[in-house]
């Protein structure tokens, strides 16, 4: 896997996330096809902080569904793909974080 640099803003010391896309743009096909191809061969699928209701990336975890992965949606807003999904849990990701910590 390609190693990536974790950006951190100077003032508030969060995660930067890297490239972001402004609705309506285009996204990378490059990008998009190797989402595919992670999605199809994965064993779990994680969806954090989606309300998985725009393509192509509310496709990604059905892809993985339909190829025998197990699907965790972690997000405040319940989403379309709730009842195909094996955990829902109802947490903003930020919440999870903290209890995932307490563990």
């Amino acid at each position: 896997m390609k190693d990536h640099v974790i950006q951190v803003c100077s003032e508030s010391g969060r995660l930067l996330k890297p490239n972001p896309i402004a609705f309506g743009k285009n996204l990378n096909t490059k990008d998009i096809e190797r989402a595919e191809n992670l999605s199809i061969n994965c064993g779990i699928m994680i969806a954090a902080g989606s309300a998985l209701q725009f393509y192509p990336e509310a496709g990604f975890p059905q892809e993985a569904k339909m190829n025998g992965a197990d699907l965790a949606i972690i997000t405040l807003s319940s989403t379309p793909l709730d009842d195909m999904a094996d955990v829902v849990i109802p947490l903003k990701i930020s919440d999870f974080l903290d209890k995932l910590g307490d563990c």
